[in-house]
């Protein structure tokens, strides 16, 4: 579901800028369904946007979007998903971060003192 929020965001904030030169489709309706073992699947229901893959297949095409994309600054108060949810990643065992991060200065801390390889392992915690 963390990435039906995020394209929601991303949506919102291409619609607001009047020079924009992408397009990023609505999203009507994410859910997620389940296969009974455990296995869950997200479904995103969008807009269909018919493209122009001469002009955006281009390295040049794509690397305005990509420009564009990185522009956007995440919302004030964001760190990890935009719903607020608990954010994965490799990084850490089981994907998941041994404590809650609030920025990007708490989570260089953090593996400068315990060290990629504990954070890795998921060994040592802020405490």
């Amino acid at each position: 579901m963390e990435e039906a929020y995020a394209h929601v965001f991303f949506c919102q904030e291409i619609v607001k800028r009047s020079n924009a030169t992408i397009q990023v489709s609505e999203a009507y309706h994410a859910f997620e369904w389940g296969n009974g073992r455990g296995r869950r699947f997200t479904y995103i229901v969008m807009e269909h946007i018919e493209i122009d893959f001469e002009r955006t297949a281009s390295d040049e095409g794509r690397a305005q979007a990509l420009s564009e994309l990185i522009s956007i600054p995440a919302p004030l108060g964001v760190f990890g998903h935009f719903n607020g949810g608990t954010y994965r990643h490799h990084l850490f065992r089981d994907c998941q971060p041994p404590v809650p991060f609030a920025s990007t200065a708490e989570l260089e801390d953090y593996v400068n003192r315990v060290g990629l390889s504990q954070v890795r392992l998921g060994g040592n915690s802020l405490g």
